[in-house]
């Protein structure tokens, strides 16, 4: 059986994420291996080690995205690196696919350190990108049922960005309800299955990665999402069952869809969201236990 050693402290905002993991591994894995888990610890442990990459790695610079590699360097000594965002996976890979052309476009219009720069974070980010299993954030049953839902829920932690739609959505004389460092999934659960809407906005105008950990724990309950915008959406299983607007359209969107719930959420949630999320949970069993055996065998 295997043995689970919790070298330090989850992050306690996604510390339910962490134990999800860990479920699945100690669900589907038999063998008799030591498993090291966390997000900081000691590399001398033996044991296969296994982390969490939970940032916001798609950075909006001068209207170009880049991925912030100093998070990637982080996590190069793990064995296994659980990833919540299909975005970050997918942006990744078109970063290599990206300085891939530059080292194979040699000449006068690229200089020998732009080249040698190129095949560095090509080595990196393959190196990075093998270790990568995507979990989606699916913890809890689904519920797609519309009785009961009165809140129009957002995610506030003293930022000016959500504050400003908070305000536009309340001039519009509706009432909205903020989820504040509230990190119990039970609680989190009561919370959804009443709510209308999740309005889901980017912390800054730079960080732009989708947040899978907020909005796949409330769409499973039944709740609609309403996203700003993210680069990669195609990438997203469920992608065609969020709605999604512009920054500055938000607050009309939210207007539109509370004086037509009912359309809405008989649109959204139907058989094929259930299904995609059904075929979600299962392939998060399925490739993370691929990636462990693959590694002990």
């Amino acid at each position: 059986m295997v043995k689970l050693i919790i070298t330090n402290s989850f992050s306690h905002h996604v510390d339910w994420y962490c134990y999800y993991v860990m479920d699945i591994i100690k669900k589907n894995i038999k063998d008799d291996i030591d498993t090291v888990i966390g997000f900081y610890f000691d590399y001398n442990l033996r044991g296969l080690k296994i982390g969490f990459q939970i940032e916001h790695t798609i950075i909006l610079n001068e209207n170009k995205y880049f991925c912030d590699v100093r998070l990637i360097h982080n996590h190069l000594e793990k064995d296994i690196i659980i990833e919540y965002s299909k975005p970050n996976i997918a942006h990744i890979n078109k970063e290599i696919k990206n300085n891939k052309e530059i080292k194979n476009n040699e000449g006068e219009y690229w200089s020998e350190h732009a080249l040698l720069e190129s095949e560095k974070k090509i080595n990196l980010l393959n190196d990075y990108i093998q270790k990568v299993v995507y979990v989606s954030p699916l913890i809890h049953e689904f519920n797609f049922s519309y009785n009961n839902r009165r809140h129009i829920v957002l995610v506030y932690k003293h930022n000016s960005r959500r504050e400003k739609i908070r305000n536009e959505i309340n001039n519009r004389n509706i009432e909205t309800m903020l989820i504040h460092d509230c990190y119990d999934t039970e609680k989190l659960k009561k919370i959804y299955d009443c709510s209308k809407i999740m309005v889901n906005i980017h912390q800054t105008d730079t960080h732009h990665t989708f947040e899978e950990l907020r909005v796949l724990p409330a769409l499973s309950r039944g709740v609609i999402v309403i996203s700003e915008w993210s680069p990669y959406v195609e990438e997203i299983p469920y992608g065609e069952y969020v709605i999604w607007c512009e920054y500055d359209k938000i607050s009309e969107m939210v207007l539109e869809v509370e004086r037509n719930y009912k359309f809405y959420q008989k649109k959204i949630f139907n058989k094929n969201l259930l299904n995609i999320l059904k075929k979600m949970k299962k392939n998060n069993e399925i490739e993370l236990t691929k990636k462990i055996k693959n590694l002990i065998i």
